[in-house]
C-alpha cells in the first residue's frame, strides 16, 4: 500500500482516530445488551450460521472469479495487444479497492497476483502487479509494460498521492498509455495530467521518469525491493 489503497491514507489516518473508536464502541455495546439479555450463553446458532454462509458464499464467489479467469486468459488469446490489455484492465478494476492493514495487518505489502484473487481486492501495487502478471501470460510482450510509480493528483478528495500504475507501448500508434485502477479509462500518457511520473521498471530495467531521480535511487528504493519481494514469491506460487 502506498497510500492506503493508494487513495485513502491521508484522510484515513485521521479517520481511524474517529471511526474506529465508534465502531468499537458499537461492537462492545451490542455485546453487552445480548449478554445481559443472555448471560452465560453462547453464540447464537442463528449468527454461527450466518457466517457460516458468509464464508461460503465468499468462497464460491472468489472461485467462481478464478473460473471466469481461465475462460477469459482463453478467450483473449486471439485478440490483438490493445484489446487484450482493454480486457484485463477491466476485469482487475471490478475488484475492491482495500488497504493494506485492512486485507494484511501491515501498512505495507505487495500481494501476489493469486492473494488478490484470494482476497477479492487489494490495493493499486496489487493491481498493477496482477494487470501486468496476467497479461504477460496473455502473450503480451514484457517490453511493452512496466510499472510506474507516479505522484497523483487526487480532484475529488483535492489531495496529492503516491500512486502505482502499469504502462503499455503500443507499438502501431507510438504511445504509451495508463492502467489504473483510480481512473479506469485507459488514456494516453501525456493526456494523464493528474500524474507526475517518477520511475518505471520491469522485470528488466529500470527508467528514470523525472530527472532529479538516479537509477541507482530507484533500485535502492523501498519501493523497488518490494517490486524483487512480490517476483520471488510468485515465483514459487504458479496461477493457473
Amino acid at each position: 500500500m502506498l497510500f492506503s489503497a493508494c487513495y485513502f491514507r491521508v484522510k484515513s489516518r485521521h479517520l481511524n482516530i474517529c471511526i474506529y473508536p465508534l465502531m468499537l464502541l458499537m461492537f462492545f455495546s451490542s455485546n453487552i445488551s445480548a449478554s445481559s439479555k443472555h448471560p452465560n450463553i453462547a453464540e447464537p446458532s442463528s449468527f454461527l450460521w450466518h457466517k457460516t454462509t458468509s464464508l461460503i458464499k465468499a468462497n464460491r464467489i472468489h472461485s467462481n472469479k478464478q473460473k471466469s479467469l481461465t475462460t477469459l486468459m482463453q478467450q483473449i488469446k486471439p485478440l490483438n495487444d490493445f484489446r487484450k490489455i482493454q480486457v484485463i484492465n477491466n476485469y482487475f478494476n471490478q475488484f475492491k479497492n482495500i488497504s493494506d492493514l485492512t486485507l494484511w495487518g501491515t501498512k505495507e505489502y505487495w500481494a501476489t497476483p493469486k492473494e488478490l484473487l484470494s482476497q477479492n481486492g487489494g490495493d493499486c501495487e496489487d493491481f498493477a502487479v496482477a494487470k501486468y502478471y496476467f497479461l504477460k501470460k496473455a502473450g503480451v510482450r514484457e517490453k511493452s509494460l512496466r510499472l510506474a510509480y507516479v505522484i497523483a493528483y487526487i480532484k475529488e478528495t483535492m489531495s496529492i498521492e503516491n500512486h502505482l500504475v502499469l504502462l503499455y507501448y503500443n507499438k502501431s500508434t507510438d504511445q504509451e498509455y495508463v492502467l489504473d485502477n483510480i481512473n479506469k479509462s485507459i488514456e494516453p500518457v501525456l493526456q494523464r495530467k493528474d500524474l507526475s511520473y517518477q520511475f518505471a521498471f520491469n522485470q528488466l530495467k529500470v527508467w528514470t521518469l523525472n530527472k532529479k531521480i538516479k537509477d541507482y535511487q530507484i533500485k535502492r528504493s523501498r519501493i523497488f525491493k518490494s517490486w524483487q519481494g512480490v517476483l520471488n514469491r510468485m515465483d514459487k506460487v504458479i496461477v493457473d
